[in-house]
């Protein structure tokens, strides 16, 4: 009889069957950015249910009903400036048990968000003090008196810009306004530029030599001899 008993329990699905019982589990969002920072303001929602989002620390602890080993797929969008997450947000109900803490544990699920744009700081070195620095035609730094400077760039990820040190109204230094490019990475990147420059020496000023007219001498015409003098016999 007690076997007849136990199988009409299984095809009840479960008699007192802990894995078949509705039951409150704690969930640990934890949501960084692409540097491992904190991120607040994942906004998370799971079943039509809004979860509100994380806070300051990048944690967002929360409540779900289920059953054991019920998978919950969650919805997760990055807060603005941001793109992801990276991770699939699936979670699997299970009970989650630590030597370390009494009670029941919360499960914890990780989510990345990868920042849209990120910082590029150049150090610029020429030794040239006054030295404007260009990006796209306009001047957005100029070389202290130890000829250094700073500059930083915040753009999307991927894109490239050039600095160029403009030198035109420093006509004698060489090379003549130098560029370079430099790239947006995943991550906020520090780069130093030196650059040294010459001074082109002038050669001295050519002295234009003054060309004389020649006058033509007129010939020497010798003088005539004169005329031998007359003998005049003398009278006695």
């Amino acid at each position: 009889m007690n076997g007849w008993l136990g199988l009409a329990c299984v095809l009840a699905v479960g008699c007192d069957n802990p894995g078949n019982r509705v039951s409150t589990y704690p969930v640990l969002i934890r949501a960084v950015d692409d540097t491992g920072k904190p991120l607040a303001g994942l906004q998370l929602s799971a079943a039509g249910r809004d979860f509100g989002a994380t806070e300051a620390s990048g944690d967002r602890l929360l409540s779900l009903q289920g059953t054991e080993g019920e998978r919950v797929n969650f919805v997760a969008t990055c807060p603005t400036g941001y793109d992801g997450p990276r991770e699939r947000p699936l979670l699997l109900l299970k009970r989650v048990q630590s030597l370390q803490a009494p009670g029941i544990q919360p499960i914890e699920l990780g989510l990345t968000c990868d920042a849209k744009e990120h910082v590029a700081l150049v150090a610029v070195r020429t030794g040239r003090a006054g030295v404007p620095i260009k990006l796209r035609g306009q001047a957005v730094a100029l070389t202290s008196a130890t000829g250094s400077a700073h500059v930083l760039v915040k753009e999307r990820v991927g894109t490239s810009f050039q600095l160029t040190l403009d030198t035109n109204e420093a006509g004698d230094l060489r090379p003549e306004s130098p560029t370079r490019m430099f790239s947006i990475t995943q991550r906020d990147a520090f780069t130093v530029w030196d650059q040294a420059f010459v001074e082109e020496k002038k050669a001295p000023p050519v002295e234009k030599k003054k060309w004389k007219r020649k006058v033509k001498a007129a010939p020497v015409v010798e003088a005539p001899a004169p005329p031998p003098p007359k003998h005049v016999p003398e009278r006695l």
